[in-house]
């Protein structure tokens, strides 16, 4: 069997200075984010995803009916890319329910995080977290451990849910081409939430899909009512999986608390270029 690479799916990916901030005394944040570097990570790392799923099914029994690879040719698939930012560590100890949120976005991120969207015939087919929270689990685990791959792992966890889930993403893709001048993004480990900047007010909204509804809230009401002080801390250590069963990740909606009245807005400057 051929030799398979890995590439990006699992390794968070170090580029110095692609997301920029700035801050001003009005509350004001300004973000540079650089669309060639995501464009290239995830284009590279669907494309390692679909030869290696292919190979895969070569040698395997089930016939995959779902599998990317066995429903679309690979040129038939465009990618919209959706950047994650993680958490600030320092969200760990100082974030409460009545802080805002975009003061512990790491928006000026060295390593880069995000949801690959698979479109084919205009529709959104499938949608990838990049690099697989498996992987960036164990890298933190053992931040100074050569990561070994475990190629069992590897196609029963990764390659075999490779598959089409276009039922999902109809209600993303309604809000991003309705709002397509809005700037979408999501918070690595809240995983089914995309959060976007309003084009015009600049103002922060969450937006949280499951298979029957849709929450669309300002994204500080949101995280209060449905996610949680104890959620987000837990997060903002890379505590991305309960491996403990303590429940650390369950959420704990705020009560009672003093919601701050400090409104920030952001502003996001696209920029399209290799370096």
């Amino acid at each position: 069997m051929a030799k398979i690479t890995f590439l990006f799916l699992f390794f968070p990916i170090l580029v110095i200075c692609q997301i920029k901030e700035a801050r001003n005394k009005n509350n004001n944040i300004s973000i540079s984010y650089n669309q060639f570097i995501y464009q290239k990570i995830a284009t590279d790392t669907i494309k390692k995803m679909y030869d290696n799923q292919k190979e895969m099914y070569k040698y395997s029994n089930t016939l995959g009916s779902e599998a990317i690879s066995n429903k679309f040719n690979l040129n038939e698939l465009t990618i919209l890319v959706i950047p994650k930012f993680r958490l600030k560590r320092i969200a760990n100890e100082l974030y409460e329910c009545d802080k805002n949120i975009e003061n512990f976005i790491e928006f000026e991120e060295k390593y880069k995080y995000m949801s690959a969207i698979l479109i084919n015939d205009k529709k959104y087919v499938a949608m990838q977290t990049v690099p697989h929270p498996y992987f960036e689990i164990e890298r933190i685990n053992a931040p100074d451990l050569r990561l070994k791959v475990d190629k069992f792992v590897y196609d029963e966890s990764i390659l075999k849910n490779f598959i089409a889930n276009e039922f999902y993403l109809k209600a993303i893709q309604k809000d991003i081409e309705e709002r397509k001048n809005n700037f979408f993004f999501g918070i690595y480990g809240l995983w089914d939430v995309i959060f976007e900047i309003d084009n015009k007010t600049g103002l922060l909204y969450a937006n949280k899909y499951d298979y029957n509804t849709t929450i669309h809230l300002p994204a500080n009401d949101y995280l209060r009512k449905y996610e949680g002080q104890t959620k987000i801390r837990e997060l903002a250590r890379g505590y991305y999986e309960d491996i403990d069963g303590l429940g650390t990740l369950d959420p704990k909606p705020c009560d009672g608390t003093v919601i701050s009245k400090k409104q920030i807005t952001l502003k996001v400057i696209k920029v399209n270029r290799e370096n």
